[in-house]
């Protein structure tokens, strides 16, 4: 049931294909490229990302020339090895960093791996429930947690936005 649950929140929140906003997901996004082709934390391979003036607010520029990210390591670490078969693909595809099919996987990449951490969490809150009350009872606060708190939007970044006339 935890897994079925889990799926199901998975799913859902794939469903909206809006990109993350902001610049404060990108060095979460790019690290696990770079970790996984040059086995450091530093951004520099990023050309497009690190020679524009002024250096955006998420890096931090060292005075030997490396720019590194301004937040933690431990996401993007967790989500290295999702990025492992879309760098093999990119590979293969002799495809480069300033390439637009590059950047649009790290998005895929990001997305899947943010549906994937908020689908777990949701199976483990159901997992967590089960130890003190019922099964029913576990599933519909599991949906409740899963689908109506702010769960949902990370998992899948919000509704789309309308506009009403």
């Amino acid at each position: 049931m935890a897994a079925l649950l889990a799926g199901l929140c998975f799913v859902v929140y794939l469903t909206n294909v809006r990109p993350m906003g902001g610049g404060d997901t990108i060095p979460a996004r790019m690290l696990p490229f770079s970790i996984l082709r040059q086995g450091n934390l530093d951004l520099n391979e990023f050309r497009w990302l690190t020679d524009v003036q002024p250096i955006p607010y998420f890096l931090s520029c060292q005075p030997d020339g490396r720019c590194f990210s301004r937040y933690p390591v431990a996401l993007p670490l967790l989500i290295t090895p999702i990025a492992a078969p879309a760098l093999w693909w990119v590979r293969a595809h002799g495809i480069a960093d300033n390439d637009v099919r590059f950047r649009l996987m790290t998005v895929v990449v990001e997305r899947l791996s943010a549906a994937l951490i908020a689908a777990a969490s949701v199976g483990c809150v159901f997992l967590g429930l089960c130890n003190v009350t019922s099964i029913r009872l576990a599933m519909w606060m599991t949906l409740a947690y899963g689908l109506g708190t702010s769960m949902w939007s990370i998992g899948n970044t919000g509704w789309p936005r309308w506009r009403w006339r």
